[in-house]
């Protein structure tokens, strides 16, 4: 009995863990990202097959086809189109299971991508996720799935898309979901031919020695030390569409590392010969040479007469390919400039993290700076960073698995939350790093006296959070359709982009917080009481 009695702060802990984890297997029919399936009877008929998955629903499809009436599932992740008059109009794309091991801030994020009958996309619509509400809403409202619009599958694979800052998970799991999806709709196909070849590079680049790819209509040329020299990018497949006098006219544009044009060699083409070497002999070729590519663009050059057609595709396809490279390294800077944010909030997150766990330590120093700690709380994991852990969260990796292969810092943050508490029987998360609660006791400090509740009163308030925890458990496990996220205020910090409902429950409690000592902390917040269930309590004898 007595070793029960010691037994019992452990495994009240974990028993309460492994609830939670049913409760949300019961919901979503998966536990760390292992899907369960419901048991059936037997199918003793002499010929049955596996009915395949439709992961696809109508109302969904009509937001990208507003004149879809119906769809046949294909495969898991395929679907044909139809309109009211069964004509097909288009096929739309799942991107699960393919793109399952790519995870947001929560768990991956289902999308629907709607291909028209040119193999152009129409549109793409996020499906029910378990993001944050607020990261999601401003990952949409940047335009982030426009970009694909209008493109084949080709191309929308090979698209380099950006990621929207501060909400860089979400949004690159979007981005790399299209892509997977797509590339895996192009698998099986032939390897795209190499357009370039090193006797014509050395034509404009007489030291180059080999050349590296970049992508199919960009190589970086090296010389015989394996040093960058320059440049090369092929006018195919950005002018596809511009033609001379038969076809268009394949070109290899070669550029510096001081960013001028050295040279520019026309490729086999369907031309008229004899037009064609007129063109060449003209020197229109020389006409950009030396010219800084941004220089280049804007060059007034004249057609050859008698070869129009053809000089004029050499001038289009010139300026067209060269404003392409303008763009594409104004947004490798932009991408270097991002890269370097990001690795500053990263160490951000890791520094406050550092100093959050060395304040909790047992006889601290850094304990007497907690003012300024909170402070840094709520700007650095609050407004800057928007890292906090929320029952949404661990509902999220409980269902689908936890991402700790993209999302180190999250992973750690989550396991010390978890396991300090259960370790030493003392609250970290809820003290040292919460950024709302860290707002409350700062907003508390404006008035010394405080409204302490006593008796009875007392007693309710404090029964008021694990009946809160437990009544979303209820809801979950019997599969009402609730958003969590809104059942706290941390997404207030993204006040852009948070629901009016979530920026009212915060104000709502910061306003509370100058009369009462932490009200969301110690009486609401069903996220402090699923960590005080796993925090260890201490033998009282």
């Amino acid at each position: 009995m007595i070793i029960m009695k010691k037994a019992l702060p452990i495994i009240y802990p974990i028993l309460f863990l492994v609830i939670f984890g049913a409760v949300v297997a019961l919901n979503s029919g998966s536990i760390f990202g292992y899907k369960f399936q419901k048991a059936s009877a037997p199918d003793n008929s002499i010929a049955s097959s596996t009915p395949i998955i439709d992961q696809f629903s109508l109302d969904e499809i009509k937001k990208i086809f507003p004149e879809a009436a119906s769809y046949k599932v294909i495969t898991e992740d395929k679907a044909s189109i139809f309109d009211s008059n069964n004509q097909q109009i288009g096929e739309a794309l799942h991107t699960l299971p393919v793109a399952s091991e790519i995870k947001g801030f929560a768990a991956a994020i289902p999308m629907i991508i709607g291909i028209d009958k040119n193999n152009q996309i129409q549109g793409i619509v996020v499906l029910k996720n378990n993001e944050t509400a607020a990261f999601l809403e401003k990952v949409i409202s940047t335009g982030l799935l426009d970009k694909w619009k209008g493109k084949t599958p080709d191309e929308a694979a090979n698209l380099k898309v950006d990621a929207v800052t501060s909400a860089t998970m979400s949004s690159s799991a979007i981005i790399k979901s299209v892509q997977t999806r797509l590339s895996g709709k192009k698998s099986g196909q032939p390897e795209e031919k190499d357009q370039f070849t090193l006797e014509e590079i050395k034509s404009i680049f007489p030291n180059a020695s080999s050349y590296q790819k970049l992508s199919p209509n960009r190589v970086i040329v090296l010389d015989d030390k394996n040093q960058k020299i320059g440049e090369a990018l092929h006018t195919l497949p950005d002018c596809k569409d511009l033609r001379g006098f038969a076809d268009n006219i394949p070109m290899i544009i070669g550029i510096d590392l001081n960013d001028k044009i050295t040279g520019i060699v026309t490729q086999k083409n369907q031309e008229t010969q004899h037009f064609f070497q007129n063109v060449i002999d003209s020197g229109i070729l020389d006409k950009w040479k030396s010219q800084h590519a941004s220089e280049a663009v804007n060059l007034k050059v004249d057609a050859v007469t008698v070869a129009t057609l053809s000089s004029s595709c050499i001038i289009n396809s010139v300026k067209t390919r060269l404003t392409n490279h303008i763009d594409e390294v104004k947004k490798e800077k932009e991408e270097l400039i991002k890269k370097y944010w990001d690795w500053t909030y990263e160490t951000l997150a890791w520094l406050f993290l550092a100093l959050s766990v060395l304040a909790y330590l047992p006889k601290s120093a850094v304990a007497k700076y907690r003012k300024t700690v909170l402070t840094l709380s709520v700007i650095i994991p609050g407004f800057i960073l928007a890292r906090f852990v929320s029952l949404g969260l661990l509902k999220a990796w409980f269902s689908d698995g936890i991402p700790y292969s993209t999302q180190i810092f999250m992973t750690v943050l989550v396991a010390l939350a978890i396991l300090l508490p259960f370790i030493t029987g003392r609250a970290f998360y809820c003290i040292w790093y919460c950024p709302f609660g860290a707002a409350q006791e700062l907003c508390g400090s404006i008035t010394k006296k405080k409204y302490t509740p006593t008796g009875k009163t007392a007693k309710v308030l404090k029964m008021i959070r694990p009946v809160f925890l437990g009544i979303i458990l209820l809801l979950i496990a019997f599969g009402a359709g609730i958003d969590i996220y809104q059942f706290e205020p941390f997404s207030a910090f993204m006040f852009r982009s948070a629901s009016i409902v979530v920026l009212s429950l915060a104000i709502v409690f910061l306003i509370l917080s100058i009369f009462i000592r932490r009200p969301w902390c110690n009486y609401f917040c069903p996220t402090g009481q699923f960590l005080e269930n796993c925090r260890r309590k201490k033998d009282k004898a």
